[in-house]
């Protein structure tokens, strides 16, 4: 990109920015989270879906400037049950299901039957369009490890093997807006034991 095509983006981003703040008129500063917001802003102009995703899930300020107004909220079941489907005000919606820990991602306590020993694998898919749709999985670890980050080999809450045709526990979707993303859609899928 140019220098002043660069510029257009950032003051595109920065604007948006302001309108959704306006529009939450939600009273946290940007000041304390200046520095997060500005690095959030710098990876959507990058075109870098993951650095993004990373400050999203780690300032409060990021996903309340890029989550949409209203979230639709979809809970599917395995037992043959209907779908549930809300749609939540940003403000309202609480229940965003990840953390991080040092340099790992955790269940956030959204997902309320998550365990002090578990964690998650997320997937990134990106659809026509730039939507991206991040799946996460609740895992533990085996610990047979040789050492340094790696936790061993992930296996499922119930201790059976993860299989990479497994039902995740949740999807978020991110769509285009303004030059960035922004969160629209939390999907949860409640499994049977042994599913």
């Amino acid at each position: 990109m140019t220098t002043e095509t660069e510029e257009a983006s950032r003051e595109s981003i920065s604007k948006g920015a302001r309108q959704e703040r306006t529009a939450v008129s939600d009273p946290v500063s940007f000041s304390g989270d200046s520095l997060v917001l500005d690095r959030a802003t710098s990876a959507c102009r990058d075109g870098d879906f993951k650095a993004f995703f990373d400050f999203f899930v780690r300032a409060d300020t990021v996903r309340q400037v890029f989550t949409a107004p209203t979230v639709v909220v979809t809970r599917y079941w395995t037992d043959g049950r209907p779908p549930e489907r809300t749609e939540t005000p940003r403000d309202a919606f609480r229940s965003f299901p990840i953390r991080v820990e040092d340099v790992y991602w955790r269940p956030a306590a959204s997902v309320t039957e998550a365990g002090e020993d578990e964690y998650l694998l997320l997937e990134f898919d990106e659809s026509q369009g730039g939507v991206f749709a991040v799946s996460w999985t609740r895992v533990r670890y085996d610990g047979q490890t040789e050492g340094g980050d790696d936790l061993g080999d992930a296996l499922l809450p119930d201790g059976h093997p993860l299989q990479m045709v497994s039902l995740p526990d949740g999807k978020l979707v991110f769509r285009p807006f303004e030059d960035c993303w922004r969160l629209v859609a939390d999907e949860r899928f409640d499994r049977l034991p042994n599913n």
